[in-house]
Order: structure tokens, then C-alpha cells, then sequence
């Protein structure tokens, strides 16, 4: 999965559909009454990079969470490469 992240297509696309959902959220928000529509724009270029960031952060957590747990089911001299290799599988 990891490798799929990586490719710059998925970055794109996982982009587009970050910014797609807080269209929706923020739609919603004018409908209710809590943002004016013209505050809306500015909500979504404030909240997108905020919530890639946060959704690459958990990602990029839970990949080295793998492989320390990898690493620490390993002989002390595995070399890295091999770890990341195993992690991946």
C-alpha cells in the first residue's frame, strides 16, 4: 500500500477527493447556517493542506510502527533495506 502512496498519480487523486469531501463539509456548513458562502472558499484552501498533512502523518506513523516491529523480530545486524523490504510484505 505504501508504494501506492508514493506514486504521484495517487497523490493527486487522494488530493482531489480531500478536497472533494470538504466541498461537501463546507456545503453543508452554509446550508446549516455556519459559514457564510462566501467564507466557504477560504475554508476549504485552510483546511485542505491541514487534513492531507494529518492523513499522511498517520500514514507515515503506522509504516514505521511495521517496521520497528520488524525490526525488533530481527537479528540486531539486519541491515535496513531488508527491514523496510520485510515491513512492506
Amino acid at each position: 500500500m505504501w508504494d501506492l502512496l508514493n506514486n504521484p498519480l495517487m497523490k493527486k487523486i487522494a488530493s482531489s477527493f480531500v478536497r472533494k469531501l470538504l466541498t461537501g463539509l463546507s456545503a453543508w456548513m452554509v446550508a446549516q447556517g455556519y459559514l457564510e458562502q462566501g467564507d466557504a472558499a477560504a475554508f476549504i484552501a485552510a483546511l485542505a493542506p491541514v487534513a492531507i498533512s494529518a492523513v499522511w502523518s498517520i500514514l507515515e506513523q503506522r509504516k514505521n510502527e511495521r517496521e520497528i516491529k520488524t525490526a525488533l523480530a530481527l537479528p540486531p545486524d539486519t541491515p535496513r533495506k531488508t527491514v523496510s523490504a520485510l515491513a512492506k510484505s
